[in-house]
């Protein structure tokens, strides 16, 4: 079936220059639902959707299509297709269905170079040359609630978050397999004209000289060996609205290097709402759901709490799946064995002291 949809590329583009006001561009959104969804709906069977897009379509989140005019954001959690499908997306047709047998045996790890003052201020020391101090790196925002979540996941999982300067590329090449969940939270640089070059930034060496620099060519080298990989980066480097080879090829990669789904941002996302997303998402796949529905129920949580132009898709309708996005079975997490050891501690310390006590009545009688 062929799709009359006049003009698309500058309607996204259009699209684009709205995402992140609270101002509803309602006759856009629901025009592309018309061109795009509509014709296929009575098609549409189930309620999970696999999406596999062309040119154009890679920068296009469906889930904030609305099924009917809209006056604000939120009425998305009623009319909007997030409301109705739980969407993931796919490169081929061949990667659809096909049986995947997981080598991993642990839950979660994370890397989160959290790129904060502090960690900047350790690099400068570092370099005793200013011209050879990389500028860019030290321009990068910091990302305090990246690793808030990711410290929290790995207590509520069981695993590691390898966070600040200890989130370096050696560490991330030498310890990222083997886990269901890969979460790298940085910063990102998506390069549209030459995606070969489209990168991930992590943390400065001890050295604070050699490269911090995860390249795309260079990821189909990595083993990462995983379930799902969340690839919450900001990009630091797409100026206005392109057609995000960049980024569906960064994602391409790690699917060749062996994660079986990526959660990735089609744009440049706010870090605090896409922790928030994540967070809900990943206790959703705590509770049994596929991804896709994981993703869709924690997308709806946070429209339902939005308030003002936070309700914009630029601050959570980015965040989609690439993958057939199945459940995920943890294994039991490890018991952390810190507060009992304090309880048998605090314990032995009331047993002495009431013998304690107990001899010095003894005596005193």
């Amino acid at each position: 079936m062929s799709l009359p949809a006049p003009s698309l590329s500058s309607r996204i583009g259009e699209l684009y220059k709205h995402h992140g006001s609270d101002i509803v561009p309602s006759d856009l959104l629901h025009g592309l639902y018309r061109d795009l969804w509509a014709p296929l709906e009575p098609l549409i069977r189930h309620k999970n959707v696999i999406i596999i897009p062309d040119g154009i379509l890679f920068a296009t989140s469906f889930d904030m299509l609305p099924t009917a005019p809209i006056k604000k954001y939120t009425e998305l959690t009623e009319k909007g297709l997030v409301a109705n499908y739980a969407i993931t997306y796919q490169y081929s047709l061949f990667l659809v269905g096909r049986e995947v047998t997981s080598k991993a045996n642990r839950n979660y790890i994370a890397f989160v170079p959290g790129f904060d003052e502090k960690a900047k201020s350790t690099y400068r020391k570092k370099i005793e040359d200013s011209v050879l101090l990389d500028q860019q790196y030290l321009r990068l925002l910091s990302q305090p609630n990246t690793r808030g979540l990711a410290r929290k996941l790995s207590k509520i999982l069981g695993g590691e978050a390898i966070t600040d300067e200890r989130s370096t590329l050696d560490r991330f090449k030498a310890e990222a397999s083997g886990h269901k969940i890969v979460h790298i939270g940085t910063h990102a640089e998506y390069d549209n004209m030459r995606p070969h070059r489209s990168r991930l930034i992590f943390s400065k060496d001890q050295q604070g000289t050699d490269s911090n620099a995860l390249f795309l060519q260079d990821i189909y080298a990595c083993n990462v060996q995983s379930e799902l990989t969340i690839l919450t980066a900001c990009e630091s480097g797409k100026p206005g609205f392109q057609d995000g080879e960049g980024m569906v090829s960064l994602a391409h990669a790690f699917n060749y290097a062996g994660s079986q789904n990526i959660l990735m941002g089609l744009w440049k996302i706010d870090e605090k709402s896409s922790s928030q997303i994540t967070d809900k998402m990943v206790d959703y796949l705590q509770k049994g759901h596929s991804a896709a529905t994981a993703l869709q129920k924690a997308k709806l949580d946070y429209l339902s709490s939005a308030q003002g132009r936070t309700a914009a898709p630029a601050y959570w309708a980015g965040l989609v799946i690439m993958g057939d996005a199945a459940g995920i079975e943890f294994k039991p997490a490890s018991p952390n064995l810190t507060w009992l050891w304090i309880s048998i501690g605090l314990l032995a310390v009331a047993g002495l002291y009431i013998g304690w006590r107990r001899r010095q009545s003894i005596v005193t009688a």
